[in-house]
């Protein structure tokens, strides 16, 4: 793979990990589906949107890339929670 190309892919999976991280965390501090109702829906449903974006984004990074890129984002995911 081309380094400009390999560079590339990986800015593009870090910023798709990042989005739905900062999903997460914004629908668990907006509270319960009480006061809220559909709120917790959408961020989730969001979240999972951004994920799946970012699962084929994952696929063109390099392996060693691509899996710092996972192992940090899961845990940024369990933090945000």
């Amino acid at each position: 793979m081309h380094c400009a190309t390999a560079r590339i892919s990986s800015i593009v999976t870090a910023v798709l990990l990042a989005a739905p991280t900062a999903v997460v965390f914004d629908t668990v501090r907006a509270g319960d589906n009480q006061s809220n109702p559909g709120r917790l829906l959408a961020g989730y449903a969001a979240a999972w949107t951004l994920f799946t974006a970012a699962i084929g984004a994952v696929r063109k990074a390099p392996a060693r890339a691509a899996t710092a890129l996972v192992l940090a984002g899961s845990a940024a995911v369990a933090l945000a929670t």
